[in-house]
């Protein structure tokens, strides 16, 4: 969402040239520079606002994986052997480690921040 890391370092170098292009995948959230890019043709920095010469273009792409996607591809890896998943990220996180335990029959935990484990 350009609002930080590598992003902003290269926008710095090429806003300037009309003949380069912003590539944006996926959703800009409001409030970001992906979004500001898109609505206004500016980002900005810490110490500026950049008009952007280059042209913008969205794709719809996303990175994240719809519930579908996440099931299979756990079901994948425990068909390799995966003996246990910990689910670490997402809205629902205690109910899909359920899910992976009572559909998938591998041992699967939503563990708190700072909880630990040894087996």
């Amino acid at each position: 969402m350009l609002n930080g890391g590598p992003a902003l370092f290269y926008l710095s170098r090429l806003y300037k040239d009309p003949r380069s292009k912003i590539l944006l995948t996926g959703y800009q959230v409001e409030g970001t520079n992906g979004r500001l890019a898109l609505e206004q043709g500016i980002v900005e920095t810490r110490s500026d606002v950049l008009t952007l010469k280059p042209k913008i273009e969205q794709y719809d792409f996303s990175a994240h994986s719809g519930d579908s996607e996440l099931k299979d591809l756990v079901k994948n890896f425990c068909k390799r052997g995966t003996e246990r998943v910990f689910v670490v990220h997402g809205d629902k996180t205690e109910a899909f480690a359920q899910w992976i335990s009572e559909e998938i029959g591998v041992e699967a935990y939503a563990p708190t921040n700072g909880e630990s484990f040894t087996f």
